[in-house]
């Protein structure tokens, strides 16, 4: 356009150039005494210009009427280019249209003010507008929308450039899990603009979410099955030495005393697994303030049939009387496993040596209780110091909760569990509890 313009301009004479053209065209100059052309004065008034003649007009009128179809005629080619352009832009955009909505994920725009500019069907699909049909892509702000869907999408729009989240919907068809992504549209003028247009991406993760279900039921399965074989081998051995012991108290006369020691510790031993199996089970806990020194010392008692059993001597040694927040119960089912742990893998004549001290923490160097729990046995085995916390793992080979069960309780109580093999070469347990504060709820 430009460049038609300045053609025009060139090919139309101005005014001026018609005065320069008639001033050649004026009588000659007046010459001098010695033929010389004579000069006029600084005051002297010039000479007045012959007046344009109606030939020289028609002539710069013609001129102006060729210019002038010439820009006429460009103009309507200008024209017809600008209305194939705008066909060809609007071919582009029923193409882009097509392709959008063909896209298996949901595509929802909004502009800098939260308003919907753009919807394709499968973003109806999701948000389960397909019965309104085209009439929602017209006007309708994010907060109406997330209002209509129950999705919180003005979140996705708020959020920084790139966030994801997942919604879970409730719709006539059932419940549909939906992940939305979100992604601002950068464009030459985006830091011009204080609000930015807002791209989401909604994709129906509904498969994938009952596919994790039904995965997670299947380790649940197997896990239950697992701790059901493990149960059953748990509690055989403990059940033959009852039956055992039951029998010779019958046969015996004199030996009464160790038959029924035998008895009581057969009795703690199934206590102690069926405790296992429910605490695996079980949801939270209920803490109430408790003086550890005190828990642990009713724990050891409980458990001296098994000690006396195994032939282990105990060495109890209490620093402390601070209180924790935790649960008598289950800290008790904590020793009785820390105990049964150190039966099985200390040979008899051994002996078990259980501290308790405030300290530094090892993690967050607050001061907490330590409660360190040694055996003389053969040690924890390098290859197996990763694994002795796995619900199932026992480093003699057999099936085994405890220390799992253990971890659990630790967890439960805001506390820790380590093991490393200490100075006489077998296995010490390391846990710390956190204080109870003053005036804590617990």
């Amino acid at each position: 356009m430009a460049s038609i313009v300045q053609q025009s301009e060139q090919m139309l004479p101005t005014f001026s150039q018609l005065a320069l053209r008639q001033s050649k065209k004026s009588a000659p100059a007046q010459a001098g005494p010695r033929g010389s052309a004579k000069v006029r004065g600084r005051h002297e008034a010039p000479a007045p210009l012959r007046p344009v003649h109606a030939s020289d007009l028609a002539a710069a009128f013609a001129d102006f009427m060729s210019a002038s179809s010439r820009l006429e005629l460009s103009y309507c080619e200008l024209q017809q280019e600008l209305a194939e352009l705008r066909l060809e832009l609007a071919r582009q955009n029923a193409a882009l249209k097509q392709i959008v909505d063909a896209m298996p994920c949901g595509v929802l725009v909004f502009d800098g003010r939260g308003i919907m500019s753009m919807m394709n069907r499968e973003c109806m699909r999701l948000l389960d507008m397909m019965y309104a049909g085209e009439q929602w892509n017209e006007g309708m702000t994010v907060e109406g929308l997330s209002s209509h869907c129950g999705m919180n999408l003005a979140l996705l729009c708020a959020s920084d450039d790139d966030y994801a989240n997942e919604f879970c919907v409730e719709q006539e068809d059932g419940v549909r899990w939906i992940e939305g992504r979100s992604r601002r549209l950068t464009t030459p003028d985006t830091a011009a603009r204080e609000c930015p247009a807002m791209i989401l991406i909604l994709r129906d993760i509904t498969a994938q979410k009952r596919a994790e279900q039904d995965r997670e039921a299947g380790r649940n399965a197997m896990a239950l099955a697992e701790i059901s074989a493990e149960l059953a081998h748990e509690i055989r051995n403990p059940l033959a030495s009852l039956e055992l012991f039951a029998g010779l108290l019958d046969d015996s006369e004199g030996d009464q005393k160790q038959w029924t020691l035998h008895l009581r510790a057969g009795i703690r031993s199934l206590s102690t697994i069926v405790n296992n199996v429910l605490a695996l089970r079980s949801g939270g806990l209920r803490m109430e303030p408790v003086q550890l020194s005190a828990a642990i010392a009713a724990a050891l008692k409980l458990a001296e049939p098994l000690l006396q059993q195994a032939r282990l001597s105990l060495d109890w040694r209490p620093e402390c009387e601070e209180l924790i927040g935790g649960n008598p119960s289950a800290l008790q089912q904590l020793l009785m496993n820390l105990v049964s742990n150190a039966v099985r893998h200390t040979p008899a004549g051994g002996s078990i040596q259980v501290s308790l001290r405030r300290e530094q923490g090892s993690l967050q160097g607050d001061d907490v209780l330590a409660l360190e729990f040694a055996d003389s046995g053969c040690g924890i085995p390098s290859h197996q110091m990763d694994r002795i916390f796995d619900r199932g793992y026992s480093g003699s080979g057999a099936s085994g909760l405890g220390l799992a069960v253990c971890e659990q309780i630790m967890k439960e109580h805001c506390g820790s569990i380590s093991a490393v093999n200490g100075a006489n070469e077998g296995a010490l347990f390391r846990l710390e509890f956190p204080l109870l504060m003053e005036n804590a709820n617990v």
